[in-house]
């Protein structure tokens, strides 16, 4: 209805750029002018919507497992269900110190629910962590997933942990925990591969079994393990 013209670029001082917080939600048109002392002049015009800010990030992803498959390894997780959800971004580290993510929801979309590396150096541990973003325009990041881990190497020393811990509370406060991976490294400080398996895992996905005769470390909390664990454990005796 009328011409507005605004300083878009930002001083050392005060920020300069547009405030639409107080602007009613929809679609809006803004054009941008320049011109020189010549009087060459451009335009850009560029559509954008105003809507509700999304502060809320999803909820923590569950890792299900990491296990070798092949010459390489398989990564599975528990899809989130977030109507907004936009994917995941995974993180890895050799030592548990400095993380890195090459996978982020361009890669790790909405619906996929697994990673497959098909060759990864043997006798070499490598450790993971996941977490969910949305499709806010600020994309909100969930926090971070339990610690799991996996050093491949000769299958008929592979110890195999399973995560059987949920419990929040006592001595152990937080959300998530890496107690897996401090298992996973005094492991690997003994050159021994492993991989790891949530004990949901059992639940969800019947024809998983546990690889006969291995030895297994779990991490029992107050709730009782899967009946399917338990009758594997019974029959591996």
């Amino acid at each position: 209805t009328s011409t507005y013209h605004y300083i878009v670029s930002n001083h050392l001082a005060n920020n300069g750029s547009v405030n639409v917080t107080n602007w009613e939600q929809g679609l809006y048109t803004a054009r941008v002018f320049t011109w020189d002392t010549r009087n060459n002049v451009d335009t850009l015009t560029v559509e954008f919507e105003v809507t509700e800010q999304d502060n809320e990030a999803p909820v923590v992803p569950t890792l299900l497992s990491v296990l070798s498959e092949g010459e390489g390894f398989r990564i599975r997780w528990l899809p989130n269900t977030e109507e907004d959800l936009a994917g995941y971004h995974l993180y890895f580290s050799y030592d548990m110190e400095t993380w890195t993510s090459n996978h982020d929801e361009s890669v790790l979309t909405d619906t996929t629910s697994e990673l497959i590396v098909p060759s990864f150096p043997q006798d070499m541990v490598i450790y993971f962590k996941l977490t969910a973003v949305d499709n806010a325009p600020f994309p909100n990041e969930s926090e971070q997933s339990d610690i799991y881990g996996l050093r491949l190497g000769n299958p008929n020393e592979q110890f195999a942990i399973i995560d059987a811990y949920d419990r929040i509370g006592g001595a152990w406060t937080e959300s998530t925990h890496p107690f897996v991976a401090l298992l996973g490294q005094r492991l690997d400080r003994i050159g021994l591969p492993f991989g790891t398996v949530n004990d949901d895992l059992f639940e969800l996905d019947t024809t998983y079994y546990l690889p006969p005769g291995k030895i297994i470390y779990t991490l029992d909390d107050t709730d009782p393990l899967p009946s399917s664990l338990t009758e594997q454990l019974l029959n591996s005796i």
